[in-house]
């Protein structure tokens, strides 16, 4: 398959699948490689295949779903800020392992690509090498298909699959998130509503627990929140400041909910981020964190996660 040149489908008339690379000043770091879904109702997805990290979701009204920070770094030694990171075999820092784990500043490989109908899909593919075993040594096969599905009406929507096997002797254990940055108009103005009577541990006092009593979770200060087994409902989120922002999220095989935002203060520390950026993004994260999954030899585990406007 040749990068600079593959493309399946007709990106003017109907659905699409076109491999770009991106402008990168010939910098021998820099992320280039990425892929354009495009269905035949004019919804687009950019995947790049470092991390195999989706970066923009745009309807076929032209709305972008994901926020990117405009001090990103695309570089192959580093994790995009924005769109959707995995973080696999380790979400965060709860474990010895790198922050996030290992596979989302790791280039990832196409499997496959399909039209269905009006619809693109593609399939990416990560195996353990002697440098991923050098970090985490445990033999892996990881498959996540990003597909354009038919939602409710013509509005289209987002499906992300995550496959996790065993390739190895030994049992190993893991936990994981689709990390992924919705973009809003105003935090501060911005609800998520179905995570009523959920279970949610805070990070940002010492890792209590709290039962959510509000039908609407509301924005004033850095949220740092793990809803246990919050993803067995549809989540919403809205932003009161643009009717255009109402996101439905869906998911299936996925544990818990997890609720970010640096606000303020925190969002100064980042580097790759500009501050005033904190009041335009919101993470709600479909997630595997409070039951780590145990997978033996030949064993697999599934993970899906719908995402489109409600």
């Amino acid at each position: 398959m040749s990068f600079e040149k593959y493309e399946k489908g007709d990106a003017q008339s109907g659905p699409s699948i076109r491999i770009n690379q991106r402008d990168s000043n010939s910098e021998p770091d820099a992320v280039s490689t990425f892929v354009t879904l495009k269905s035949a109702l004019g919804s687009t997805v950019t995947v790049y295949l470092h991390g195999a990290h989706v970066t923009s979701f745009k309807d076929a009204d032209g709305q972008e779903l994901f926020f990117l920070s405009e001090k990103s770094y695309f570089k192959k030694s580093e994790s995009i800020r924005g769109g959707i990171p995995i973080c696999w075999p380790q979400f965060a820092d709860e474990g010895p392992l790198p922050m996030h784990g290992i596979c989302h500043s790791t280039e990832w490989t196409i499997k496959e690509t399909s039209i269905s109908g009006n619809h693109p899909r593609i399939v990416f593919t990560l195996d353990d090498s002697q440098e991923t075993r050098n970090i985490w040594p445990h033999s892996f096969h990881l498959q996540y298909t990003v597909e354009i599905v038919e939602g409710e009406g013509n509005k289209e929507r987002l499906r992300l699959s995550l496959d996790v096997e065993n390739k190895g002797d030994a049992d190993f254990s893991w936990t994981a998130a689709l990390h992924t940055y919705y973009h809003v108009n105003s935090l501060r103005q911005t609800s998520v509503s179905g995570l009523k009577g959920k279970t949610f541990i805070d990070k940002t006092k010492k890792k209590e627990k709290f039962e959510e009593k509000n039908d609407h979770v509301t924005f004033q200060s850095e949220t740092d929140k793990i809803f246990v087994c919050g993803a067995s409902d549809d989540v919403i989120i809205s932003d009161a400041s643009d009717d255009q922002i109402r996101y439905k999220l869906h998911f299936e095989g996925w544990r818990d909910v997890v609720m970010w935002n640096p606000w303020v203060e925190k969002a100064k520390e980042i580097p790759d981020f500009v501050p005033s950026e904190y009041d335009k993004m919101l993470c709600l994260e479909a997630t595997q964190l409070t039951e780590p999954v145990k997978l033996s030899k030949g064993n697999k585990w599934s993970g899906l996660y719908t995402i489109g406007r409600a």
